[in-house]
């Protein structure tokens, strides 16, 4: 046993990074990865990239974690997102494409089908009728 623990006391120390990824600098800061790219947009967080891969210093967030604590940097807020149902409903028709490939033309000419009537988006008439109801009659 006192061997196995001179053996691990003799292993070097792991070096801390010196840069991190968005996700990891959000946590060492307290915020979401959101934030931390908005601040980089900003031009408040320097960032190092390496291709697509942004690194942010870890001494670079000390420091501007110690300018926000002084009060020489102001860090603005973010707008959020509108997650309303109206906002989401009004994003998804701007998500809407037109029609490409082969057959575009042949889709843009159709007209978009209505949603089937009846109880629950089925057809009328389709399944158990209701207590009362006569088999076949629509509601």
């Amino acid at each position: 046993m006192s061997n196995i623990l001179s053996e691990e006391s003799n292993s070097p120390p792991t070096p801390e990074p010196l840069a991190v990824d968005v996700v990891e600098a959000g946590r060492l800061m307290g915020v979401g990865r959101s934030t931390v790219l908005h601040m980089i947009d900003a031009g408040i967080l320097p960032v190092v990239r390496f291709g697509r891969r942004i690194s942010v210093r870890v001494e670079t967030i000390g420091k501007v974690l110690a300018e926000i604590e002084a009060g020489a940097l102001v860090v603005p807020s973010f707008p959020r997102e509108d997650r309303s149902a109206k906002a989401v409903s009004e994003g998804s028709k701007a998500l809407q494409m037109a029609p490409s490939g082969p057959h575009a033309e042949q889709m843009s000419n159709k007209s978009p089908q209505a949603a089937p009537k009846g109880r629950g988006g089925r057809r009328p008439g389709a399944g158990r009728p209701r207590k009362g109801e006569q088999p076949g009659s629509v509601a």
